[in-house]
């Protein structure tokens, strides 16, 4: 919207493409009862106050969502992730155990921001 803030409740929301020019303002990205999925990297190419957020936040009533999965393939993230649940390795499909794949393993992860949450693996 033109404020900035997008909210989905109900439902996971999909990070699959990220444009690669600049944004204008911060923007919040907030999903409650759902979880969101990283498979891009999130670059951002602006200066100044333009942040982005991401929050995913657990429904009060029956405790779901509120995780944010990252792809293994996933190299760069310039957010702030803020995860009521956890934040994991995951690719769309479910978490996987990559503990025996060195090449999955040797991908590393940059995040320019914060990290939140209450469980954090990967």
């Amino acid at each position: 919207n033109t404020n900035g803030y997008y909210y989905f409740t109900g439902h996971s929301v999909s990070i699959d493409t990220f444009p690669t020019t600049a944004f204008s303002g911060p923007k919040a990205v907030i999903v409650e009862g759902g979880n969101i999925q990283i498979n891009t990297d999130i670059i951002n190419y602006s200066s100044g106050n333009n942040t982005l957020i991401l929050i995913a936040r657990k429904n009060t009533t029956t405790n779901t969502g509120g995780n944010i999965y990252i792809n293994p393939s996933v190299g760069h993230i310039d957010a702030i992730l803020i995860a009521e649940g956890a934040v994991m390795n995951a690719d769309g499909i479910g978490i996987k155990n990559w503990i025996n794949d060195a090449a999955l393993l040797s991908n590393r992860l940059t995040l320019n921001g914060r990290l939140y949450s209450f469980n954090t693996r990967g």
